[in-house]
């Protein structure tokens, strides 16, 4: 009984290791536009430098500098923009938990 017990103990550990980081962020939308500011809109397709003229410098970057992280501020969305061979090919949308 002890031996279930602690099976059970370590499965919903683990469980909870993968689901605490992606419940950060209340929700997540793929999207083909990003709003960096006034009238400057990249999307899919632009490449890095019309992205960076466009939205200035990322808060971060991962993946060698292949994706490109936008944070807009406590009450804004995280944007995460994915780049393959320089040209944007994925924006991903996540919204901060309430």
């Amino acid at each position: 009984m002890k031996q279930k017990k602690m099976v059970l103990v370590i499965l919903i550990l683990m469980a909870l290791t993968v689901a605490l980081p992606t419940s950060v962020f209340a929700s997540y939308y793929q999207v083909s536009s990003f709003d960096c500011g006034g009238a400057s809109f990249v999307q899919e397709k632009d490449s890095k430098l019309d992205v960076k003229s466009k939205c200035g410098e990322p808060v971060r970057t991962e993946s060698n500098g292949d994706v490109w992280i936008y944070d807009l501020g406590p009450s804004g969305f995280v944007y995460y923009l994915r780049f393959v061979s320089g040209i944007l090919e994925r924006i991903e949308r996540y919204a901060p938990a309430d």
